[in-house]
């Protein structure tokens, strides 16, 4: 609100000093709009809100002692790094010690992923037969994965690729699983001769 004020008081600052100016010639006439132009660009720059632009990084999965070690560590060169400039020579040493530091924590957080994937194997692994919350606790977590689609299968000796292929494929499947297969032994033949379809 105070930002709208601020720009019609300095609008109309200018306009008065520019409305006294002559404009008889077109050199004139050039003069003043090119003056109005810098002094509409000078005002709305002024007034622009300057909030930055909010970027949402990713959080982290998983948090420990270790991760939070290895996140002080390098931030803490990254800071000397911007102080020192932001070099980018390999042969800097606080560049170097950058570099060693990010690859610390990526890995760090890589085996807490890792631990926390392993604990959830063994959950499914001792759990009773019928639990359904962790059932559904499972189809819960796997919605959230998208891109899940099967992109090829295959049936018989054929490999099928593509949406309509696979859907074909199962068809085919379905199809010959329904179809009754004559049989090469004779007492599976006597049988299926004897069972009306």
């Amino acid at each position: 609100m105070m930002k709208r004020y601020l720009y019609v008081a300095m609008t109309n600052e200018q306009s008065d000093s520019i409305l006294n100016m002559p404009l008889d010639t077109l050199e004139q006439a050039t003069s003043v709009l090119e003056q109005v132009h810098v002094f509409l660009n000078d005002a709305a720059a002024t007034c622009a809100s300057n909030k930055p632009r909010y970027n949402a990084k990713p959080k982290l999965n998983v948090w420990s002692p270790d991760i939070k070690l290895a996140l002080d560590e390098m931030r803490k060169y990254y800071a000397q790094w911007v102080k020192q400039g932001k070099i980018k020579d390999p042969e800097n040493n606080i560049y170097q010690q950058r570099l060693r530091t990010k690859k610390e924590f990526r890995r760090q957080v890589r085996i807490e992923n890792a631990k926390v994937k392993n604990t959830e194997k063994q959950r499914i692994m001792e759990t009773r037969t019928k639990d359904t919350k962790l059932f559904h606790q499972l189809v819960k977590s796997n919605r959230k994965t998208r891109g899940n689609a099967i992109m090829d299968l295959h049936v018989g000796d054929i490999c099928m690729s593509g949406e309509q292929n696979v859907m074909e494929g199962f068809k085919q499947h379905f199809r010959n699983l329904a179809t009754p297969e004559e049989s090469t032994v004779l007492e599976n033949r006597k049988y299926n001769q004897q069972v009306e379809y």
